[in-house]
């Protein structure tokens, strides 16, 4: 076994990694930032949480999470839920290359049950061509746009982008989700 390591993959590995982590949990924190700051005047009980950031509070509600806690997200939540019980997010996936975004709604089975008639009413005014998804490890329904890749040459562009897109959905279906 540790004869046959492949010294440039792990080296290559390493320089990925710091590169990773040069750019992309500062991009996350910029992201929920310029979202969070658009939706303070119209909704200022929204909340965020940024995903390298809250493995603390994931492992209080899911005291069983392992190692490593994959956190490539940032979620808008609504005014009368926890983040994780109702929010809009962002989710990345980072483990692919190209990197690849999206942008929904996502929601518990219990919210979803109250809100769902609802939900699918309001779909068409999302804009976009969209998937439906369940996940029941987390017992989350989402709504949300198709993947779309990251253009890692125009970041900033990028981050206006997916901020504009976050906080049309979070407006869109804010006042449906108030209790």
């Amino acid at each position: 076994m540790w004869c046959d390591v492949d010294v440039q993959k792990v080296q290559a590995c390493i320089q990925n990694k710091s590169e990773y982590d040069r750019i992309f949990p500062s991009f996350f924190i910029e992201l929920g930032k310029r979202v969070h700051a658009g939706l303070l005047l119209q909704c200022p009980r929204a909340t965020k949480w940024d995903g390298p950031y809250s493995r603390e509070i994931l492992r209080e509600i899911d005291p069983d999470l392992k190692d490593p806690v994959y956190a490539d997200w940032v979620c808008f939540g609504f005014e009368g839920y926890r983040p994780d019980q109702a929010h809009i997010g962002v989710m990345f996936d980072v483990k692919h290359f190209p990197v690849t975004y999206n942008v929904g709604i996502h929601a518990h089975d219990f919210v979803l049950a109250q809100k769902e008639v609802e939900i699918y009413k309001k779909r068409s005014k999302m804009g976009e061509p969209f998937v439906f998804i369940y996940e029941p490890i987390h017992k989350e329904y989402k709504f949300q746009d198709l993947d779309r890749e990251l253009n890692l040459a125009d970041l900033e562009g990028e981050l206006d982008r997916i901020a504009a897109r976050s906080t049309e959905l979070y407006l869109i279906f804010n006042e449906m989700m108030k209790r």
